[in-house]
């Protein structure tokens, strides 16, 4: 599967999609260029995805908003990992879902 840091994170960021849908829709379309290009028929076919969350991810390829969230993270001193990195932790990357993280003062 071929997906970049921005679309893992346009894909993460996006409303009703969690670690378990992110990566159903990762593996059925193999590429972000599919995902972006799915149809919300095409989603929907996707184990686990409806009528929402695939107009959810329809929305999300349509939009710039997740462009947002790398500089802020780096403003605040927070890098984002994805799994995909050789610097992952090999102990995060074997849990099934995606570790959240919160600051103290959220």
């Amino acid at each position: 599967m071929s997906f970049s840091e921005e679309a893992l994170l346009r894909l993460h960021a996006t409303a009703r999609i969690g670690a378990r849908t992110a990566e159903a829709l990762r593996t059925a379309f193999a590429t972000d260029e599919r995902l972006w290009r799915a149809s919300a028929e095409a989603l929907r076919r996707v184990p686990g995805v409806g009528p929402r969350r695939a107009e959810a991810v329809v929305e999300a390829g349509k939009s710039d908003a997740w462009k947002e969230e790398k500089p802020l993270a780096h403003r605040h001193g927070i890098r984002l990992l994805p799994y995909t990195d050789p610097g992952y932790p090999k102990a995060l990357a074997a849990l099934s879902t995606d570790p959240l993280v919160r600051p103290e003062h959220a």
